[in-house]
């Protein structure tokens, strides 16, 4: 299940486990980057990364690569 909100500078994701045993997972994809965070219990905080679209498309496409390296074109 998941969520899709778009606010003024930003649309934000959120993907949520159904099964509950694990936190939702919140993208937000701006200007500056995709922001990738998720609720880390241990911490009370949230962990987040930045990405650029092309490294979310790579990831994407190697969901469905055999092992190796690959250079993409996009």
């Amino acid at each position: 299940m998941f969520t899709v909100e778009t606010e003024f500078d930003y649309t934000k994701v959120v993907v949520m486990d159904d099964t509950g045993r694990h936190n939702d997972f919140v993208l937000r994809f701006t200007g500056d980057g995709i922001f990738l965070s998720q609720w880390y219990n241990l911490e009370n905080k949230y962990h987040t990364v930045c990405i650029t679209d092309k490294m979310l498309n790579e990831a994407i496409i190697s969901l469905n690569s055999k092992d190796g390296t690959y250079k993409t074109n996009s």
